[in-house]
């Protein structure tokens, strides 16, 4: 999808002979018009899509027999659009609050909370509100591990795409090459995050389930009467 993206926009750009600009650009009436089309879009959208293929994987391999990569892309298919919106939403709500200043801790927890919407929606095939509520109560009890753990993940996801994009500002590749490989970056590192965040899924999972189990007693039964 990055690739696609990046596709169209140089497309776009030889339609109006700057296929060596980084946007497209045009003057009307006096006024100059600037419209940028970048791989950060495609970015935007590939990340939840891979992301969610990934964790069909992972949940097919639970089966048994275990379903291989075209069965975790047609089980992705038939929830696209609640496995995009669960992972977007959140992000952009988490935003709004961080705008707000006096939002940003309240941002901050539901961040963490809403981590397992695409776990939610492949495993138990919830709605997005279910699947919202459901990751809540997964991560109670267990906020600031998930934490440590989502932030990790955060980092190994977000940052090497711009660290790379930045260290390439300093060379000749043309801008627009910049933010591609970037993006590819960012792309490759999406089944890793992915797998962890589905592996910290169960690891919340296994620790409720204990909590719920009956606690064992070390009482020795009562002598049989003689």
């Amino acid at each position: 999808m990055v690739g696609v993206v990046a596709g169209l926009e140089w497309l776009v750009l030889a339609a109006f002979g700057k296929t060596n600009a980084s946007a497209l650009s045009f003057t009307a009436s006096g006024a100059s018009i600037t419209i940028s089309t970048s791989a950060g879009i495609g970015r935007t959208f590939a990340a939840p899509i891979g992301s969610a293929a990934v964790t069909a994987f992972v949940h097919n391999l639970e089966r048994q027999p275990a379903g291989g990569v075209l069965d975790a892309w047609r089980l992705t298919l038939s929830r696209l659009w609640r496995l995009v919106i669960v992972q977007l939403l959140p992000t952009l709500l988490v935003i709004l609050l961080l705008l707000t200043i006096i939002g940003i801790p309240y941002g901050l927890k539901k961040f963490v909370d809403w981590q397992f919407g695409q776990q939610e929606v492949v495993f138990h095939d919830r709605s997005i509100r279910d699947a919202l509520g459901a990751s809540t109560r997964m991560v109670h009890g267990h906020w600031w591990h998930t934490a440590a753990v989502s932030a990790t993940f955060w980092v190994l996801g977000q940052i090497p795409g711009p660290l790379l994009g930045f260290a390439l500002l300093f060379t000749t590749v043309p801008v627009r090459s910049v933010d591609l490989f970037g993006s590819v970056i960012s792309a490759l590192l999406v089944p890793y995050v992915a797998i962890g965040r589905t592996l910290l899924y169960f690891d919340l999972g296994a620790r409720h389930a204990a909590q719920l189990a009956p606690a064992t007693t070390g009482l020795a039964p009562a002598p049989a009467a003689g």
